[in-house]
């Protein structure tokens, strides 16, 4: 304990961090492009007719219970509800935040230090991802 903050460890792997932020993200557009249609009267099973699947796959590839979508499942579902992909980019983790350092597969330490505790005062090979404060 630090200054009434509490420390703790998540040992985790860079790579599956990696996939969680992208699915997270493929996922959140997904989501938003099948809401548009919703919202404009559209149904979920009109929507996965279009696509040739029922109305239930669809609702589990969007809630990310269908084991790895495919290229071509997302693109069938943007298709469906009549939106275009827009600009894929991927960054450079220190274009990122000067917060997030990754190395090696090592142990991630979420904390609450204070703000001028930078990741290069971590041990080597801790993956900082953001600083939590637990209450």
């Amino acid at each position: 304990m630090v200054h009434g903050m509490n420390y703790f460890q998540l040992a985790t792997d860079p790579r599956d961090d990696q996939y969680g932020r992208l699915s997270a993200a493929v996922l959140g557009a997904l989501r938003e492009a099948v809401r548009y249609r919703l919202d404009r009267g559209e149904t979920k099973a009109s929507i996965a007719e279009r696509i040739g699947c029922d109305r239930s796959q669809l609702s589990r590839a969007l809630n990310g219970r269908v084991g790895n979508l495919t290229l071509r499942t997302i693109s069938d579902i943007l298709w469906a509800v009549e939106h275009e992909p827009e600009d894929f980019k991927a960054h450079p983790y220190e274009e990122i935040s000067s917060n997030y350092v990754c190395r090696a597969p090592a142990t991630i330490k979420a904390n609450a230090a204070p703000a001028n505790v930078t990741a290069s005062a971590m041990p080597a090979g801790t993956v900082v991802v953001r600083t939590l404060e637990i209450a």
